[in-house]
């Protein structure tokens, strides 16, 4: 019956739990609330979920340099049942992953170990950043689908239309791609991938 709340502010994400009354737990972190730093960033949740330890697993992206909007990051948190960071996971419960000039990352999913998945959208093509339940990301899995024969990608950039992890090892992701074709045509691609362990 308890109810968990994420929020994010100037440099940190907040992670708060309530009893079932709307009452603060303050059986999590001493005061129903704990606060993971994540340093300069405009902040966007993707997923959140808890597990069944209890422990609490959010990600999202970030804007790096305020101001900005393609000095992306990706960011994943971890908290124990009791709200404290969880041990060895990423740097004092966060894990971050520079993106660079990039678009965002629009979608995303945890699945139950911990471990999730972040779609990210560029040019043409698309990519899918993994990362562990140990908070270790892998942005080395490039999802762009090839165009259709006699097109060419177009300088219009696609849309994750959405990701979801179907197990500890694996998730599935459907990408909306954009292609020059004698005139812009859309393709949708469904891709099945594995997470990488670690």
């Amino acid at each position: 019956g308890r109810i968990v709340v994420l929020g994010v502010h100037s440099d940190a994400i907040a992670i708060a739990r309530y009893l079932g009354d709307g009452q603060p737990d303050v059986s999590f972190s001493g005061d129903g609330r704990a606060d993971l730093a994540i340093p300069v960033a405009t902040f966007a949740l993707v997923d959140v979920r808890v597990l069944d330890d209890g422990a609490i697993v959010a990600i999202g992206r970030r804007t790096s340099v305020v101001g900005n909007p393609f000095t992306n990051g990706l960011w994943a948190a971890k908290v124990t049942s009791g709200g404290a960071a969880f041990p060895g996971y990423g740097s004092t419960g966060v894990s971050i992953e520079e993106q660079g000039f990039t678009a965002f990352a629009e979608r995303g999913s945890i699945a139950s170990d911990g471990s999730a998945v972040m779609t990210q959208r560029g040019v043409g093509g698309g990519w899918a950043n993994t990362i562990s339940a140990t908070g270790v990301f892998d942005t080395t899995t490039d999802l762009a689908d090839a165009p259709p024969m006699g097109c060419t990608p177009s300088m219009l950039p696609s849309s994750p239309a959405g990701a979801m992890a179907l197990s500890a090892t694996e998730f599935v992701w459907v990408q909306d791609a954009v292609y020059e074709c004698g005139g812009f045509r859309d393709a949708v691609a469904l891709t099945r991938a594995s997470i990488p362990s670690g």
